[in-house]
C-alpha cells in the first residue's frame, strides 16, 4: 500500500507531508498494524503525477480523495482531476469523499 499526496509546487510540500502523515495515521487506525504503508509526496500537476506514480509502482487500483483537505477533485476544468484519472488509468478506481 502506497499513500501518495501531490503538492502542486515546492511551497506546498510541507503541507503535503503533513497530509500524508495524517493519512497514514487514519489508514493504520482503520486497518491495523499488519500493513505498513509507504508514504510518498510528489510535486507536479495532480492528475498527471498520480498517473505517472501509479505507472512507476505498477498499481492495479487507485483510491482518490481530498475533499477534507485542500484538493478539489473537480478543480480547474469540467470533471477535473478525477475525470483525468478515470480516462488515463487502466485499473480499479475508488473515489473517497
Amino acid at each position: 500500500v502506497t499513500i501518495l499526496v501531490v503538492a502542486e509546487n515546492k511551497e506546498d510540500e510541507d503541507t503535503a507531508k503533513g497530509i500524508v502523515e495524517m493519512a497514514k495515521f487514519l489508514f493504520e487506525e482503520n486497518s491495523g498494524p499488519e500493513v505498513d504503508p509507504e508514504l510518498v509526496v510528489e510535486t507536479g500537476e495532480p492528475g498527471k503525477t498520480i498517473i505517472k506514480t501509479a505507472g512507476k509502482l505498477d498499481c492495479d487500483q487507485i483510491f482518490i480523495g481530498g475533499a477534507d483537505f485542500k484538493w478539489d477533485i473537480n478543480a480547474d476544468k469540467p470533471g477535473g482531476i478525477s475525470n483525468y484519472i478515470i480516462d488515463k488509468f487502466n485499473g480499479v478506481i475508488t473515489v473517497v469523499k
